[in-house]
């Protein structure tokens, strides 16, 4: 075995399976320069040159949408080598400043210390099972649930009826402000406001996070109680998405959380109304819908309606979630804070709680897609497996609603994960979705 440079704060070792093997006694290479390299015409027999899995083993090696537990798990590499990977696409490994952070060639990535025999038979199969892809054997674009994520486009949509006098407005006035202060420095992030009653009262324009940015958000909201008046719900969704449509950066994870306390004006008509707006918005803009209202006041809140909201916004709470309940808060599909006679101060951490909450699932479910270079992107070659952290792998289907879709058809940028497969992402800590394209 030999010592690896010292990388940032690391010292590592080479640990790669086989690296003492029979195979080390073999000639001198003349594609590396260490006393562990394998012969050229190994690399010949096992990576053909100009062949697929040439092509495949450097787009792993060079795929930025893998990190350092992705090529341990995923590809049985060692620790070492995982690390020494990305610190070299990072640009800390000094052995070749000219090249631009990626392994060019077969012999450029072979010249590193940590390329051993273990190294290259780990490279060779994961290339095999997850960059070799028909029609053209190769692997054009991925992403992972983990990394690659888009700038955030976020629109909170707040419910200012006269319903929400009292404790309920000022828990969600300091928990609107907290979210709005904790934002504050996300220089990717964009937030817009809608404030609403019978009307549209406030609308702040979608803009990036800046301290005058922040300033407006919570200008409106900040009052001792809410405008007044009825719910006009579906109006001020509108507005909500409208300004996501116009006003999000390009590329950008867009989202609307809805946050009320009632249901809308126009009852069970409206609702269904909302419900097949917000369908419609699904396949492009999330929707989470926070409650906040008693479970047992039909007149006055309606938990299935959120439920309903949160299911056709693509933001599940679980797979298995029913949305028509109305009892019980742990089988709800949707956010609910229950007032109960709470404080006022309770109230406020458990609506930050659901923000938190928010704020976590809103990009797990938009992976954005790194380029291979190797060709042109087909978007029928589409392959996106969630693994949990047992290891456990499911396949998702291709399906706007409940599986996953192209935000292009053609030039694609992100996978998009809706329904039951973004809750399948989304339900357990340490579950990561894979994702990869095929070429043309």
């Amino acid at each position: 075995m030999r010592s690896l440079p010292l990388l940032g704060s690391f010292l590592v070792v080479s640990l790669a399976l086989g690296a003492c093997s029979s195979e080390a006694a073999e000639p001198a290479s003349a594609l590396g320069d260490s006393e562990q390299d394998l012969t050229a015409a190994w690399f010949t027999k096992n990576i053909p040159p100009g062949s697929a899995l040439e092509k495949g083993v450097l787009a792993l090696l060079n795929d930025r949408s893998m990190s350092e537990d992705e090529y341990e798990d995923l590809c049985n590499m060692s620790k070492a080598s995982a690390i020494n990977i990305v610190n070299y696409r990072n640009g800390d490994e000094p052995a070749d400043t000219t090249d631009d952070e990626l392994f060019e060639t077969i012999a450029e990535a072979d010249r590193m210390p940590f390329t051993d025999k273990g190294f290259w038979l780990a490279a060779i199969q994961c290339a095999k099972d997850h960059y070799v892809k028909k029609p053209t054997g190769a692997v054009c674009a991925s992403g992972t649930s983990t990394v690659m994520q888009s700038p955030l486009a976020l629109e909170l949509v707040v419910d200012g009826s006269g319903s929400m006098t009292g404790d309920k407005w000022n828990a969600t006035s300091s928990a609107v402000q907290a979210l709005v202060d904790e934002l504050a420095t996300k220089n990717d992030t964009s937030v817009g406001l809608v404030l609403f009653d019978d009307k549209v009262e406030t609308d702040v324009p979608l803009a990036a996070m800046s301290p005058a940015q922040a300033a407006a958000l919570k200008a409106p909201v900040a009052g001792n109680n809410p405008p007044g008046g009825g719910t006009q719900t579906r109006d001020a969704l509108t507005a909500g998405y409208l300004a996501l449509e116009q006003k999000a950066p390009a590329g950008a994870t867009k989202a609307v959380v809805l946050l009320t306390d009632g249901v809308p004006n126009g009852g069970a008509t409206e609702q269904q109304a909302i419900v097949t707006d917000v369908t419609a918005k699904a396949a492009t803009t999330q929707l989470f819908a926070l409650g906040v209202g008693a479970l047992n006041d039909p007149y006055g809140y309606e938990p299935a309606f959120m439920g309903a909201l949160a299911v056709a916004g693509g933001t599940r709470s679980s797979a298995t979630c029913d949305p028509t309940e109305k009892a019980i808060e742990a089988n709800m599909c949707h956010f609910q804070v229950t007032p109960k006679a709470k404080p006022a101060a309770t109230l406020a951490a458990e609506i930050s709680a659901a923000f938190a909450k928010v704020r976590s699932n809103i990009a797990a479910c938009d992976i954005g897609l790194q380029n291979s270079g190797i060709g042109k992107i087909d978007p029928k070659e589409v392959s996106v497996v969630v693994t949990d952290a047992n290891g456990q792998k499911k396949t998702i289907a291709p399906d706007a609603v409940n599986g996953f879709s192209l935000d292009d058809a053609t030039n694609p940028t992100k996978v998009l994960l809706r329904g039951t497969a973004c809750a399948d992402l989304r339900g357990a800590a340490g579950s990561t979705a894979r994702v990869t394209l095929g070429c043309k």
